[in-house]
């Protein structure tokens, strides 16, 4: 049966090893404790809801600090790392942003950075992290601000999607899913109908010729063209 929510040039994560390299050759990141700790990842159906195995794998991404270690405030910290990210070129594609990236419009959610920190302290500090997601099929055409998630289930930042973007760039093609990182939240000043609040999750889609694109979509908004991506802890 056809995929419609994935091109048919998409097989899956890659082997975790291999995008740990990858990362690490891509922010100059020393690799050695991810492939240390890749070697005893617990099988992921001890821990992830069985319904969301098909949709779930293992994925590496840089730690904040690795990529944005001399800033203090940690929201300016996380906004410098996702800021490297999208200016990273590569042979496969490039991004397209459509949203500013600044600590006053852009967040990471409290549930989010909880779970993140729990990641962070079981692998030891490591340069590169490795977590257990799935990037929209499980949460496809759903309310983020109404989404059912696992106890150890958190939503998807951007630092891990636009990552993820970038080591599997085959991902993406026209008519694919569009991943939602509903693990941050941003925000338009001037929309007076919004009031200010933080009321959208930035949203990674394909572009024409190879661009990948960051744009945002309201919370309480459906796409039938979109999934929430999510992060699940051991």
């Amino acid at each position: 049966m056809k995929d419609y929510y994935c091109p048919e040039s998409y097989k899956g994560p890659q082997p975790i090893a291999q995008q740990i390299r990858k990362v690490a050759k891509m922010f100059d990141l020393d690799p050695e404790r991810a492939i240390k700790y890749s070697k005893k990842l617990p099988p992921l159906h001890s821990f992830v809801p069985s319904e969301a195995l098909k949709c779930t794998g293992w994925f590496a991404i840089p730690m904040v600090k690795a990529l944005a270690a001399k800033v203090t405030d940690r929201n300016q910290q996380y906004c410098e790392t996702l800021l490297s990210i999208l200016a990273t070129k590569t042979d496969d594609g490039t991004f397209s942003i459509e949203r500013k990236i600044e600590p006053a419009l852009f967040q990471m959610r409290v549930n989010t950075a909880e779970h993140l920190a729990q990641i962070t302290r079981a692998q030891g500090g490591s340069d590169i992290l490795i977590v257990a997601a799935q990037i929209g099929k499980y949460h496809v055409s759903q309310y983020v601000e109404t989404a059912k998630l696992a106890p150890n289930e958190c939503g998807l930042w951007s630092v891990a999607g636009c990552t993820i973007a970038l080591t599997h760039p085959e991902r993406f093609a026209p008519g694919c899913l569009g991943i939602i990182c509903s693990g941050d939240q941003t925000r338009n000043v001037t929309d007076e109908k919004t009031d200010g609040k933080f009321v959208a999750s930035p949203v990674i889609c394909y572009m024409a010729e190879k661009k990948i694109r960051l744009i945002a979509q309201r919370d309480d908004c459906i796409d039938l063209n979109r999934g929430m991506g999510s992060v699940f802890i051991p």
